[in-house]
């Protein structure tokens, strides 16, 4: 009986399309998120006229999703390193889908924000799972890059939800919003990654599953490869029978783990802070409805331009990624300072904001693939759901931060200055990072490292 190493198998051969398919299906997800960050952000205009309420009433039902992502981060993201991706995902995205059908029948603040912290608790397990299953699918040369092309779906997703509102809340209202292109959508999504989303090839290997299962899904992504089916496959990294999150703290990371999450929490309650508010800042300042909201797409787009260059290119080819986390950190920081200025020629806000955009969502697409890239098999969907979950604590905080600011009339100085701050605090947790020689960050060049011998290699 012959043994086969499934991560040097998946390195030796190209992408294959069925991978690619695995990816999309991933990007689904993904797309579904991004639709959800803006929705509610776009309907607040409308929503608030409706309920008759104050703009900043509308803070804790801003924060009522992102809270609800992060409790389901946090419990979905350990949960998948024990029962496995698939199921979480499909679960995740299912009961989404179904609370968001909920949303449109909110008549009141408060029943807003408890549907919207139902909705975002199954969207929040769904994220750390499909970013894991696009790195465990990619050979290591091009795991950043899947990660970061995968995650495309969530600006692609903004700027869909964009250009759906500013032509359905005029005429509909913004309940279709939430029926229309969120709810129905996820629960599509649901049975399409029911029905063919596959495992996590190398949580099957980790977790021993029987060699037929493993089998058919390599000769999904090869099926020329002469393959035994008596092989033995194993992957050249630890097992450990640990609690997930207690394997987050094994030799760099520590450090690195404290120091991710707090990247992610500066930048994510850049991001929210951005995509709950900036609409709703930019028609205050005089800006038409619709027009705001085209503004606010700016950055989104911005954020895909930066996540192709910065997540899916500059990070897979530079060796110095320490480097490349405080330089963009650093010009997260410049940018919002110069967004306080507020140009009042529409072109240049426009332009100003896609820079914008290119840094703060470029940001946050290589943290993510970094995040995956930190830890070996068995701990990773922990540790990116653990990421995320601290994340949107600083995403919560941040629309409440928002609606005082609001309520209170700050200048856009004094408001964008605020988000400023938690870009350079994010740089200074980059600074401190620990890396290897060469300033390079990730578990894959020395699988295990400090963990418990491998348990299922021959």
């Amino acid at each position: 009986m012959g043994s086969l190493n499934v991560a040097e198998w998946i390195e030796a051969r190209p992408i294959s399309t069925w991978q690619l398919w695995v990816f999309f299906l991933c990007g689904l997800t993904a797309i579904m998120d991004g639709i959800d960050l803006n929705a509610l952000a776009y309907a607040a205009p409308v929503v608030v006229r409706t309920m008759h309420v104050a703009p900043a009433a509308l803070a804790p039902a801003l924060s009522a999703s992102l809270f609800g992502l992060m409790v389901g981060a946090l419990i979905g993201s350990p949960l998948a390193d024990r029962i496995g991706r698939k199921m979480v995902v499909v679960l995740s995205v299912l009961s989404f889908g179904v609370f968001s059908l909920f949303v449109a029948t909110a008549t009141s603040v408060p029943q807003l924000v408890l549907w919207r912290f139902l909705s975002g608790l199954g969207l929040g397990g769904s994220m750390p799972n499909v970013i894991a299953m696009a790195n465990e699918y990619a050979p290591r040369r091009a795991q950043k890059a899947a990660v970061s092309i995968m995650f495309i779906g969530v600006p692609l997703g903004g700027s869909l939800a964009a250009l759906i509102a500013a032509h359905l809340l005029p005429a509909r209202g913004w309940p279709p919003l939430f029926i229309d292109v969120l709810g129905l959508p996820a629960i599509g999504v649901a049975v399409v990654d029911f029905l063919w989303l596959p495992e996590s090839i190398r949580y099957l290997v980790v977790q021993q599953k029987p060699a037929p299962q493993i089998l058919q899904i390599l000769r999904r992504i090869d099926s020329r490869a002469a393959l035994d089916p008596e092989t033995r496959f194993f992957l050249p990294e630890a097992t450990s029978r640990a609690f997930p999150v207690s394997r987050l703290f094994v030799g760099a990371n520590a450090r690195n783990t404290p120091l991710l999450w707090v990247m992610f929490f500066m930048n994510l309650a850049i991001v929210y802070f951005l995509g709950n508010w900036l609409p709703t800042i930019l028609h205050a300042s005089g800006l038409s409805l619709a027009t705001a909201i085209y503004a606010s797409q700016m950055e989104t787009a911005g954020g895909v331009l930066g996540g192709l260059v910065m997540g899916a290119w500059l990070l897979q080819r530079m060796t110095n990624q320490k480097r490349l986390v405080v330089g963009i950190f650093s010009a997260t920081t410049l940018s919002l300072l110069l967004l306080g200025l507020l140009p009042k020629s529409p072109a240049a806000l426009f332009v100003l904001l896609f820079v914008n955009g290119f840094f703060v969502l470029g940001t946050q697409f290589v943290i993510n693939a970094l995040a995956a890239a930190l830890y070996v098999t068995a701990a990773r969907s922990t540790g990116v759901g653990w990421a995320l979950g601290w994340g949107r604590l600083g995403s919560i905080l941040s629309p409440l931060v928002g609606g005082i600011l609001v309520a209170d009339h700050a200048g856009l100085p004094t408001v964008f200055g605020v988000a400023a701050v938690s870009a350079l605090l994010g740089g200074v947790a980059g600074v401190l990072l620990r890396a290897r020689s060469g300033g390079a960050l990730g578990a894959d060049e020395e699988p295990g490292a400090g963990m418990e011998p491998v348990a299922n290699a021959p």
